[in-house]
Formats: C-alpha cells, structure tokens, sequence
C-alpha cells in the first residue's frame, strides 16, 4: 500500500530563531568554543577565538516557527497537564495553574517536593499525570512506552530511517518514496507508534495518529532542515550534543513547534532523560527542560563522585582524552596512548587546579577524521580520591566509552 506524503505548508516565517554559539566549523569539530574555565552559564563565557572572529557560531533557523505555549516547550509556563481520569478511556487537557506554579521551583524534580506533593494530591483519585502541556496525538500508554523503552537509540534509529528515505533507497526502484517505507523502517527498529488516530482521541475526525505526527514532523525536516542535516547521510549516529549539533537544533526550532502541538507527548513533557544531552544550555535562552511530574519522572540519578578517571583502550585505533568541563571546553593536558593500555589522570592535579563541578573525558581516535566521544559525567569536588574506570571500543568512526561494571 503505497501512502502519499503530507505537504510541507510553508517554507516562510515571521519567527526566525538563532541558535546557542556552540556550533563549531565543519573543518574543525572538535573546536573548543570558550576559554578554558568556562563554567555554566556559557552566556557569562569568554569565545574562543582564531585571528579575532570566534571560533564556534550561532546559527540562525530562517524556518523556525513560534511554539505554543499551552504545550511542553520553549519558555515551559504552560498551566496545563495533560491527565486521564480514573476509569476513563482517553486523556484531557486539564489547567493547573497553581500545580505548574509549584513545578517551576528549581527543587520540583525531588521526592519531597511542593511540586511532587500537588502531583501526589491530584492523583489521590485515582487519575493519572501522562505530561506537562496540552494532550494530543501521543498521549496514550502504549506511545509513551514507545518512548521509553527507545530514549537511548531512537535518535539514531530514526535518522537511519530518515536518511534512507529522503534518499528513496527504502523504496528503490520506485520513486517518488512513500511514507509505507519509511514507517515500515521505524517498525523495525522498535519505533512502533500508534497508527489509528482513534487510539488518542474520542472523536479522532481528522485527527493525526502519533505515527501520523512523527512521519510528518520527518517530512518537514527533509524539506527545511536538509542543508543542516547533511552530515546525517554519512554518520547517522546520535552526537547526543544539542549544543553543538546545528540538524538537532534545526529540527528543535523548525519543525518542533509544530511536531510538539501534534504530539502533547515528547520525551520531555513526559520526563524521560533521553539520549541527547542538553545540559550545556543551562541558564540560557535556549534551556531545554523536562517535566518534572510526567508519568515516567523521578528524579535525576546522581552522579559518581570522583576526581581521577582511567581509560582502558580496548579499540582499535590509538586515542587521546582530556577532561571536559559541563560548558564542553578541555580542562588540563591532553594523554595519548595506543590500544591495549590504559592512562589515568587527576583532577586534582591539573594546573590550574579546576573548580567543584561536573566533568567528563572527551574521547577522540587518533587520525579519526574528527570523530569524537565523551565518557559518561562525575562530580568533582576538590580533595575527593576516588577513581572511576572506563573502557573505550569501537572504530575511528564509531567510538564509544562506558563506565566498567555498568
């Protein structure tokens, strides 16, 4: 059964969105966009910077449209959750201003939170939180499940699909490509979203499946963010940087706005951590947050706490690392070793001695054509001695670094 593709429905926009200055040139992209020392918030930090002009960039979405704020999203002050009553069939969108209120203290993620306490009352009959923002497509059981059971491969799974698709070798020799291809391709990569629109809506009438949503929000991408994705076609692996990634950001701002209100449910406005990494954007316009009393919600692990780390080179190819601070700039000297050793190095250490914080290794194979990796984060407080073992395998140009015994 061949589908016909939805139209993208303007290619215009009063809205125009520029982008964080974190995204590093093409030739160089392992370039360091602030002066070492940079700390959260990267608007407080100074550019790095080659012959006087900075060497990373913000990049403007000339695409971008403006997002609803009765949804999960952009400046995250909508008063509505979306909630299924007890012993009903499908969700609604319920306004709970003085709840969400509650929910954007900077504590609302812990247990004994005013947030999770009005969470916990409203749920005292029974009824059930699905998500932060206005119900839609999504927001049903089985889709938010989706999500979950994917938030660590299906930002790479689906931009294989994608990449595949928008070059019509999912349905070669036919042309033009379908949509029956390209879900059939998520499908079997475990992206089994629901396809009949009466699953989310009790008048589904015109109404889009989450499928529907998801295939759509594609299509856009195809269409306004190519130019920024073409690195997709050739490594579609998540970087799982959306700082430092311009089709991730092209994607959040161009087709999100409308993706978000066909959706309700995201990763997001679920609460599940996903597998893209946001946090450098902390304190700034573009802070990207999760909801705090979605129905897959809890609190954010805690971090090991450590102050030397010691990779194992267990791939193939030589490979050096550093530390990286939370704003991604290398802190101390860089170590260099070939496969089968091992190097360790000491926060404490380093001169000048860096400040308590989160860090991490970044990873990068000698002669890897730029490719790089970053190790799992710990906490550093100065004095701490204890060390955290990590093992690196892979190719030049798929590396990938995982805390032992984990």
């Amino acid at each position: 059964e061949r589908r016909s593709l939805p139209r993208v429905p303007y290619m215009t926009t009063d809205h125009p969105k520029k982008g964080p200055p974190t995204v590093p040139p093409s030739w160089l992209p392992n370039a360091q966009c602030f002066a070492a020392g940079c700390v959260s918030p990267i608007t407080n930090c100074t550019p790095t910077t080659i012959l006087g002009q900075p060497v990373c960039s913000s990049i403007t979405y000339k695409y971008a449209k403006p997002f609803d704020p009765d949804y999960w999203a952009d400046e995250y002050s909508t008063e509505y959750l979306c909630m299924l009553g007890n012993n009903e069939k499908f969700p609604k969108s319920v306004s709970k201003r003085e709840v969400m209120a509650k929910c954007g203290q900077a504590d609302a993620e812990q247990e004994h939170s005013e947030c999770q306490k009005a969470k916990a009352e409203i749920e005292s009959d029974g009824s059930k939180v699905l998500h932060c923002g206005k119900c839609s497509s999504c927001s049903t059981f089985h889709d938010m499940a989706v999500m979950n059971k994917t938030k660590t491969t299906i930002t790479s799974h689906m931009t294989a699909c994608s990449a595949k698709w928008s070059l019509g070798l999912l349905d070669f020799p036919r042309f033009p490509p379908d949509s029956a291809s390209l879900i059939k391709c998520l499908r079997e990569k475990g992206i089994d979203f629901t396809e009949d629109s009466a699953e989310a809506w009790e008048d589904p009438a015109n109404k889009p499946s989450c499928m529907q949503t998801w295939v759509d929000n594609i299509v856009n991408d195809k269409m306004l963010c190519m130019w920024h994705c073409l690195t997709k076609f050739i490594k579609t692996k998540n970087s799982g940087d959306f700082a430092r990634d311009q089709c991730l950001q092209c994607d959040e701002y161009t087709s999100g706005p409308a993706f978000i209100k066909g959706a309700g449910a995201n990763r997001r406005s679920t609460g599940i951590r996903s597998d893209i990494k946001r946090t450098q954007l902390d304190g700034t316009e573009w802070v990207e947050k999760i909801c705090p009393i979605g129905f897959y919600s809890q609190p954010p692990p805690a971090l090991p706490e450590a102050s030397s780390i010691c990779i194992t080179n267990h791939a193939w190819y030589s490979l050096r690392w550093a530390f990286e601070n939370s704003s991604g700039n290398v802190v101390g000297p860089w170590a260099q070793y070939p496969v089968f050793h091992d190097k360790c190095m000491d926060l404490n250490k380093i001169i000048p001695p860096p400040g308590p914080g989160t860090y991490r290794a970044r990873v990068a194979p000698v002669g890897g054509l730029g490719h790089y990796t970053t190790t799992p984060e710990v906490t550093f407080k100065p004095g701490v001695d204890r060390q955290i073992s990590i093992t690196c395998r892979g190719t030049t140009l798929n590396p990938s670094c995982t805390i032992d015994g984990k």
